[in-house]
């Protein structure tokens, strides 16, 4: 069988002209090779999606849920930067200011005029970027009035005792964080769980509340950034095991622990009203 002869040397014959594509794919502009399947790329597009010629491939869900929350945190980044600078960041104290011995401002004038005078004085402090904090504990003197006969041996022991009373005031300048949200919470939840009233004080503050336990007095006052808390309560020296007598005076003095309050406030505004 005589095979077709094979072309040696000259030039290859020249291509007829490209037939039609398949139906659906557009004929390919002037120039352009198409494939044996009518691809006018030669199937480089399928090359170029499965990444064998440089192509990212598609992003799998799961890096799509990485990509998403980096998103969100430079979203929320940038929100709490944009909302510091124009709130200036940490709340504005007012006109508070922090002190090392809170026994100094607290003179406690109407208190004492019904309890006695302070016979000791103990003060703390504390200092954290965060907040201010400073205490005083008072002994006062009770007035004899009040006290009549409340010192005394005990028969059996031969200890004498003696009624003391207290007075303990805690004050907490808030620096980073408002506290005004948690205070009347805090409060409620407290005498919920001691099962005791509490009560809303009005003209000590922005708010205030007093509690009762047993015959202890408890005033919590918020003012802005500040809060103080003001706690008048009664106890033996010498003898713990007898509870404290009811005392007339320590279940009176609401009103003389609301005027005090009110002028610690004032002196630690720096003296103004």
């Amino acid at each position: 069988m005589i095979s077709e002869p094979e072309l040696v040397g000259g030039d290859a014959p020249e291509r007829g002209p490209l037939l039609p594509g398949p139906p659906g794919i557009p004929d390919p502009p002037d120039g352009e090779h198409r494939d044996r399947d009518g691809d006018p790329d030669g199937g480089r597009g399928e090359r170029l999606e499965s990444g064998r010629e440089g192509r990212r491939p598609p992003l799998k869900p799961w890096q799509w849920g990485v990509a998403g929350a980096v998103a969100a945190s430079l979203l929320w980044a940038g929100g709490l930067f944009a909302y510091q600078a124009t709130t200036g960041g940490d709340p504005d104290p007012g006109p508070y200011r922090a002190v090392e011995d809170l026994c100094a401002p607290a003179a406690m004038k109407e208190l004492t005029a019904v309890l006695g005078k302070v016979s000791s004085r103990d003060p703390e402090q504390f200092a954290h970027p965060a907040m201010d904090e400073a205490q005083c504990s008072l002994t006062l003197g009770a007035d004899p009035a009040v006290s009549s006969g409340l010192t005394s041996v005990d028969p059996a022991t031969g200890v004498a005792r003696k009624l003391s009373i207290g007075v303990r005031i805690s004050y907490t300048l808030h620096r980073r964080t408002d506290p005004g949200p948690e205070f009347d919470a805090r409060i409620l939840a407290r005498a919920k769980r001691m099962h005791i009233e509490a009560e809303l004080v009005p003209g000590v503050g922005e708010r205030a509340y007093r509690t009762a336990e047993g015959q202890d007095q408890v005033l919590h006052v918020l003012d802005g950034q500040a809060v103080l808390e003001l706690q008048v309560y009664s106890y033996w020296t010498g003898e713990q095991d007898a509870p404290p007598p009811s005392l007339e005076g320590v279940e009176e003095s609401r009103g003389a622990l609301e005027a005090d309050a009110r002028a610690l406030l004032e002196e630690l505004r720096g003296g103004r009203g």
